[in-house]
């Protein structure tokens, strides 16, 4: 359905981006606390978390129609694991801000100098983008189950091997649902009052 796959498009676009930024923020973290021999878990965290979407994100975007990273049960499976390392990303980072600003006292990041100052100012954007990432994979992921759940009610068989981005979610079946070669009709029962 062409309705769907163009904001698809557009998010996976959004959340690759993101990442990017992410990847940048968190790389210039981890050069600044080896200098100082120190490991914080959000340098880890946030450095897989970003490498594990840009290179599976735009690989769902871009892989053959009919391959398995297109279809409806990756998709749903990957993002859902997705949303949960970007969640666990903010968090960390969350913790690590309030950490250093308890530290700092009201003074805050001014209190610092040069690369100190300037890890203090990245730690907010790196909660900020992962949280948008966050929602928006958890958001897209709730609303594909939904979709998925109306394709099913209405009458299209194996939704969970349709392709993500061509899945017809709000049409309904022309063909009759099928279970081992008996076809059954979508009927209220005689005795039924509607």
């Amino acid at each position: 359905m062409a309705s769907f796959a163009i904001p698809r498009l557009v998010l996976f676009g959004l959340v690759t981006i993101f990442a990017f930024a992410v990847l940048g923020i968190d790389a210039h973290v981890t050069s600044f606390f080896a200098k100082s021999g120190t490991v914080v878990p959000i340098e880890c965290m946030g450095l897989a978390t970003a490498l594990f979407t840009i290179l599976s994100v735009p690989a769902m975007v871009f892989s053959p129609k009919g391959s398995f990273p297109t279809t409806v049960l990756f998709e749903t499976i990957w993002l859902s694991i997705l949303w949960v390392f970007w969640l666990t990303t903010a968090a960390l980072s969350s913790n690590l801000r309030t950490k250093v600003m308890k530290d700092l006292g009201p003074k805050g990041c001014a209190k610092l100098r040069d690369d100190a100052m300037a890890v203090c100012m990245e730690l907010p954007g790196i909660e900020g983008l992962s949280y948008v990432n966050w929602l928006l994979l958890m958001f897209y992921t709730l609303a594909l189950c939904i979709f998925l759940y109306m394709a099913r009610n209405g009458g299209h068989p194996n939704v969970w091997s349709a392709s993500a981005s061509e899945f017809p979610y709000s049409r309904r079946s022309n063909v009759d649902s099928t279970f081992n070669g008996t076809s059954y009709k979508h009927e209220l029962p005689s005795s039924a009052s509607v």
